[in-house]
Formats: C-alpha cells, structure tokens, sequence
C-alpha cells in the first residue's frame, strides 16, 4: 500500500555570526550516552526538549521521565516527543504520569490509521536531545536494550555525540518544528546547515526519494581516496550507493561494514546475509559484531570526515523515516571515530566467501525471500 508523500520543505535561517565558531564535540557509546542526558538534564536552567524514536517505559526510560518531571518541577520547560510505532512497548499510563507531573508529551502524527494497521509509516526515527546549551544526537534510545550488561541491560553497541556550540541552535530549532508538525498532515521540513558552519553539517530530513543526507553519504563515498569505515545495524544499501561503495574498492580503497552477528530484526538480517555475496565481489569487507547487537550508525571518511547520527543505509530510512546525522569535520573527532571503529572490529569476525559457503539450502532459501522484500522497498521508497 502506497503511503502518501509529503512534499518537503528546507529550513535553514542563516546565522552569519556564528559561521565562523567551531563545536566542541565529544563520541559516546549507547550506555555513556544514557548517563550523560540524564545528568545534564539534572543541571539544566532553562529547558530540556527530548525527541526519540524509542522511549519505553522500563528503568531507562523511567529514569529518563523522573529527570524530566524534575526539572519541570523546577519550573522549566521539559518536553518529550516519541514515535508511536518505536515506543509501542511503552504503556499510555507512563506517558499520562509524565503530562500529570509537568512533562509536555507528544506522540509523531499518525500518519494512515487503517482498521488493524496503526502507527504507519512515515515515522520519526531521529534522536535529538537539547538541554539549554547542549544537544545530543546517535543512534541510542531510552530502553534498556542499551544499559550496560553489568546494569541489567543488554549492552547494545551504539554511537552518539553531544555537542556544544551555535549548532546546537539549529537544533533546537529543529525539535521546536518536530513538535509543531507533529499534529499536522501538512509537509514536514528538512534542515541542511551545509557549510555554515566549517567542522560540522547538520542534516534532518524527511521520507522522500530525493533525501539530503542519502546524496551527502553517496558524495562521500565518491569523493573518498583511502578509506570508508561503516558501522550499520541494518545495511542494506540501495543501488546507487552501492555502485559508489564498489567504485571507491575498485580505486583501492579501504572499504570496510560492520554488522550486527544476531540482530533484533531477523528478516533485515537474512536479507543482507542474501546479499553479502555481492558486496564481497564489490570488494566491500563484512565483518559481524559477537559481544551484543550492533546499533550503531557512524562511518568514517578518509581522515576528515565522520558521519554519526540515526540514518540507515537503506531504502526504509529514504522513504519512510524522518533522520538526522552530524557530518563531522574536526580531524580530532573523525580520529576519535576511527578509534572507535578499530576497538569495535576487534569483537568482530569476518564474513567470507568460505564461511557463507557453509550455509544450508534452506536458509539460502530464506535469505533470498527476505532479500526480496528489501528489494520491494527499494523500489517504492527507494532513493531515486
């Protein structure tokens, strides 16, 4: 069934005073990023606005809720917008307790309500934190999927950054549009601060076929000359990038993905387990991560560029999701990510063509019917 499009908007208000200022910005993994919300919720004066895809109400999220009343006991602004679908886990009496204790809370518009279908797609997949001169962003969300293992959780491998500086205006800008569309059918709008600023681009976009950060990811990828560091819990590259990521092994270079050994969502698994052997002939390495699942969506670019944020390489994030991600251009921050990138290959083993050998008929079989339900959202939302 065909979801209905929405012609998007760009907002991007110029603010020629800052584009000279750099950020600082510092890397966290999933559980290092729980912690460091929920303290500087805890110091805020003025305002915390949480936007997350995932919000459920078990420790995490209830310690994320209890922060938040606090500080709207304080007498500050506190709102929460989630995403009905990725929240759906979470029970509505957790978000009434929040609103009765001061909390505005929002749920993302519901797009198509269909007897027996709810909560359809677009969804708002995109993770931004703004507490008073700090913002958040990454592939971390409040449940205990991403509490350490030694804290109760399942310790799931994640990347997110927190950052400080004029960008964090923008997104703070961005949250405020969030919450206003998030109860009207009309377009929603997309941010592109592009070279406003000289270590750091900010892209959110919308589901469309002729998304931003797709084209800023597919430039890089072209434009690489020694290395393309991936970490994607749900690769599955639509055609186009896929061709820049084979172009870029075909001029030698280091063309590298990590992926989760078990994932939280088997079919996006089988498919790119179907699909593993047109990526090693591309001459893209496949590594899969043992410890915990893999949740993480960050690349690293040569020496220059890191990407880090909620976009997926896939068809589903283009057309069916609101994302964002920090293109980041800091050489200390990319050699950071670099880092991160090695001590994660570390807990991985890598796939091969000997080792994809030795899977059975049937679950060949399977691989290939899940391949092609990617393939179907390739060519209907797919990037064009």
């Amino acid at each position: 069934m065909a979801v209905p499009r929405l012609v998007n908007a760009c907002f991007s208000a110029p603010r020629t005073e800052d584009s000279g200022r750099m950020h600082q910005l510092t890397l966290f993994s999933g559980g290092e990023f729980l912690s460091a919300v929920i303290q500087d919720i805890e110091r805020a004066r003025r305002e915390v606005l949480v936007e997350c895809y995932i919000v459920v109400d078990d420790a995490v999220g209830c310690a994320l809720g209890d922060a938040m009343a606090r500080a709207a006991a304080r007498g500050l602004t506190a709102r929460l917008l989630y995403d009905p679908l990725g929240s759906k886990k979470a029970s509505t009496r957790f978000f009434c307790d929040l609103r009765a204790r001061g909390v505005e809370v929002r749920a993302w518009r519901r797009i198509l309500s269909i007897p027996g279908i709810r909560h359809l797609a677009p969804r708002d997949h995109s993770r931004t934190v703004v507490v008073d001169e700090v913002a958040y962003t990454g592939g971390a969300a409040f449940s205990r999927e991403w509490l350490p293992k030694e804290k109760g959780g399942d310790g799931w491998r994640d990347a997110c950054v927190r950052m400080e500086g004029p960008g964090v205006a923008d997104l703070r800008d961005l949250f405020l549009r969030r919450w206003h569309e998030s109860h009207d059918s009309r377009a929603a709008h997309d941010l592109d601060t592009e070279e406003r600023y000289p270590d750091v681009r900010i892209i959110a976009d919308t589901p469309d076929r002729h998304s931003p950060l797709f084209q800023a990811h597919r430039d890089a990828f072209t434009a690489a000359r020694r290395r393309i560091w991936m970490a994607n819990s749900y690769f599955a590259p639509p055609r186009r990038m896929l061709r820049a990521l084979a172009e870029a092994a075909a001029r030698n270079v280091d063309v590298r993905v990590i992926l989760p050994a078990v994932s939280d969502l088997p079919l996006l698994k089988l498919a790119a387990l179907a699909r593993v052997w047109q990526w090693l002939r591309a001459g893209i390495r496949v590594f899969e991560y043992r410890p915990a699942m893999m949740h993480a969506k960050y690349a690293v670019i040569d020496e220059d560029l890191c990407s880090i944020g909620t976009f997926n390489y896939n068809s589903a994030s283009v057309g069916l999701a609101n994302e964002m991600n920090l293109l980041v251009r800091e050489r200390g921050f990319v050699s950071r990510a670099a880092a991160m990138f090695e001590e994660d290959l570390a807990c991985c083993g890598e796939v091969t063509a000997r080792s994809m050998s030795r899977r059975s008929g049937w679950a060949r079989a399977l691989d290939r019917v899940a391949s092609a339900g990617v393939t179907f959202v390739d060519l209907v939302w797919g990037p064009r």
